[in-house]
């Protein structure tokens, strides 16, 4: 699903009107209006943070094609009673540059939000990675574009920390975070 058409969607479900929204977010009625129905195709990750959170969602349910996303966040009963087979994966308050890099401002890194899989599904998806060890990153810049594109968001593995061949990887070099292809300029 587009994204406009996502938070329209989600919009309605909280039978919130489009002015209440623009209003919630500091924006114009107008704009909003754009953003839902696709006329308008770039917008920041600010943008996207403020929607998220006058819709009371994650910016990862903006992503989500699913709709069946159970919600822990206004419910009375504690989260571990509902679930314990869950695969945790953190969404990192960082981003990794597809370019000239993004500069780490600190070597403490909040975790935003967490995306909850059942363990079939972590199976699928993330093989026998622990849980601990797949995060999640936003990716700024358009070295890469084709494969990751400005604003995407991408699973990481930090338990490797080497290079080994072929793959897109996250490193820092000189402050910065980079996600690249890694070339072999002897082939």
């Amino acid at each position: 699903m587009e994204i406009g058409k996502k938070i329209r969607s989600i919009r309605l479900k909280r039978n919130m009107t489009i002015a209440e929204l623009a209003n919630a977010i500091d924006s114009d009625p107008g704009n909003v209006s754009r953003l839902e129905t696709g006329k308008q195709k770039s917008f920041t990750e600010q943008q996207l943070k403020k929607i998220a959170n006058a819709l009371s969602i994650s910016l990862l349910d903006l992503f989500s094609d699913e709709d069946n996303h159970t919600v822990y966040k206004h419910s009375n009963l504690n989260h571990d009673e509902m679930n314990e087979d869950l695969y945790k994966v953190q969404l990192l308050d960082i981003s990794a540059s597809a370019g000239p890099g993004c500069v780490r401002t600190s070597d403490v890194i909040d975790v935003i939000h967490s995306i909850e899989y059942d363990t079939e599904q972590a199976k699928l998806l993330f093989g026998s990675r622990p849980a601990n060890s797949v995060k999640v990153i936003n990716v700024r810049g358009d070295s890469m574009s084709g494969t990751i594109e400005p604003g995407d968001i991408i699973f990481v593995d930090i338990s490797i920390d080497y290079i080994d061949g072929d793959g897109i990887y996250v490193f820092s070099f000189d402050g910065n975070i980079h996600v690249k292809t890694p070339t072999n300029s002897s082939r």
